[in-house]
């Protein structure tokens, strides 16, 4: 992913409307004034005030209350995630990220592996504590982590794997190169 093709994203802060549902604003903020790790909460509290800003990008919204529960934008932000979210209504980030889809093709050629994963996975966010995670909307889009530096520059990269782990040693290490 280059620099250069990261500073020309477009993307909408997320603010709360008065019915409590998160709702992206008209204003559009170039993603180079962001200069934000897109990561894992847990590591901003253990850093504290030291700790780089951390932003959320997602891909939809929803335009009512029903809306946005059925999509879980505001669940989210509220139980999963530490810092603020942005909309990226033209998926330029996903773009960026390689573009790349689950393949159900690929998960229906092999169901008693699939059904495997799915159990583990199930499992593993069972432990962290995640209560429900729903494939409302546009669930087959894969997402990632990008950790950029104060400078601009893409410092990390994860494109997200189907039923794999984040790799949060390396996610880590990438978020200490930016505290040194």
């Amino acid at each position: 992913m280059a620099t250069s093709s990261l500073s020309r994203l477009s993307l909408q802060p997320m603010e709360r409307t008065k019915e409590g549902y998160l709702r992206a604003t008209e204003l559009c903020v170039p993603a180079s004034s962001l200069i934000s790790p897109h990561v894992l909460s847990q590591k901003k509290a253990a850093c504290g005030e030291a700790f780089p800003n951390i932003i959320g990008v997602v891909k939809e919204q929803g335009d009512s209350v029903a809306a946005d529960k059925k999509l879980a934008v505001t669940e989210f932000a509220d139980n999963y995630f530490c810092g603020p979210l942005y909309l990226d209504k033209e998926l330029e980030l996903y773009k960026l990220l390689g573009d790349r889809k689950i393949s159900l093709c690929s998960l229906m050629a092999n169901p008693i592996r699939t059904k495997r994963n799915w159990t583990t996975m199930s499992a593993r966010a069972a432990s962290k504590g995640v209560r429900d995670y729903n494939l409302n909307g546009e669930g087959l889009i894969k997402g990632g982590v990008v950790v950029v530096n104060s400078a601009g520059k893409v410092v990390y990269v994860y494109q997200e794997e189907t039923f794999h782990q984040l790799p949060v040693a390396d996610i880590s290490a990438a978020i200490d190169s930016l505290l040194k």
